[in-house]
């Protein structure tokens, strides 16, 4: 299974995993005989060294294991700093097996696996009280594991009696480790996937707010485009262009509902004059003047002021009668005429 997730996610700490327990299992096959039985009959040489090969193997693959498996760069820089010496000492020793013999490389490798058990089993009762869910499952297969090849090397060394019990503790312990292990690295699975799930949605949330944030700037952009395209920029009335629109769906809607359309059409008198003898600003700023005023002029919802020329202005007020179109003719007359359009050269 850690072979297929270490494929599937390229994560190192299946892949660690999975090389450890491959030489754990040549190990044992070794120290049974099996190996040499059945995987390599024809080199004896390889056989004496392979004890040890896997051995060490095993032992580099698990200090491996530990630093990823536990994130131990993400809460202890000292303890990854020893474990990182610990797998570089182990790294070293792997590679003097064809240098040393059989029986020195094994004491040296005696002497470390002692001290390193002991770096990864405080490694372990430091993550757990770090809060670390993996920890617990960790602490007890390691120490089950590191147990058992103590106790395995202390009878190698004549320290500990050599028995069945001491004999067979190794792999029961290594059994017990590996259902532990298999817990622990399917619950560390949940937490990866869980907060890449977390981390997905996060994204989308970011993404959907991205999406909004644009569809607002483009709802204010084509707002403020059709504003442009609808209004007539000196005087801010409705252009000609909207006019001719606008009018012809009131004409349409007033056939129908059988209504009145009325219409007043306003021109500045002497307005050439005014650019004549006082400049085209001065009657840009009588435009604007009369633009303002206009837009205020009708309190009425559909009716539209709009500049159609350049000093003619027309007034279209639908469901309006005649009687009152006039009184709104007049009632514009009289607000122009009372008008008072001050400029830096005359006031109007």
């Amino acid at each position: 299974i850690s072979l297929v997730l270490w494929v599937a996610l390229r994560d190192f700490t299946y892949g660690s995993y999975t090389l450890f327990t491959v030489c754990v299992a040549l190990w044992v096959a070794t120290r049974q005989g099996l190996a040499y039985q059945y995987l390599w009959p024809d080199h004896p040489q390889w056989n004496e060294l392979a004890y040890l090969f896997f051995l060490e193997a095993g032992a580099l693959c698990s200090v491996l294991f530990t630093r990823k498996f536990l994130a131990v760069s993400e809460w202890s820089p000292v303890l990854d700093r020893l474990l990182k010496w610990l797998a570089l000492t182990w790294a070293a020793l792997l590679t003097t097996i064809f240098a040393l013999s059989v029986s020195t490389g094994f004491i040296l490798a005696t002497l470390l696996i002692i001290p390193g058990g002991i770096l990864l089993l405080a490694t372990g009762i430091v993550a757990w009280n770090q809060g670390l869910t993996v920890a617990r499952y960790y602490l007890m297969a390691w120490s089950l594991m590191i147990a058992g090849v103590m106790i395995l090397m202390g009878t190698y060394l004549g320290v500990l009696p050599l028995s069945t019990v001491t004999e067979n503790l190794f792999q029961t312990g290594s059994a017990m480790e590996g259902i532990l292990l298999c817990i622990g690295l399917g619950i560390r699975l949940n937490a990866f996937w869980t907060e890449r799930t977390d981390r997905l949605e996060v994204m989308v949330q970011q993404r959907t707010s991205d999406l909004e944030d644009a569809m607002l700037q483009l709802s204010k952009a084509n707002t403020e485009l059709h504003h442009l395209s609808t209004t007539d920029s000196l005087t801010g009335l409705t252009n000609r262009r909207d006019l001719e629109i606008r009018l012809d769906t009131l004409w349409h809607q007033a056939r129908r509902e059988q209504s009145s359309i009325a219409m007043i059409v306003l021109d500045i008198d002497h307005f050439k004059r005014i650019n004549d003898d006082h400049g085209h600003l001065v009657g840009d700023a009588c435009l604007r003047g009369l633009g303002h005023l206009l837009r205020h002029v009708t309190g009425r919802r559909g009716d539209i002021v709009a500049r159609i020329g350049g000093e003619e202005v027309v007034v279209v007020l639908p469901n309006t009668s005649l009687e009152a179109a006039g009184q709104m003719a007049e009632s514009i007359r009289r607000s122009v005429k009372e008008l008072a359009i001050e400029h830096e050269q005359a006031v109007y």
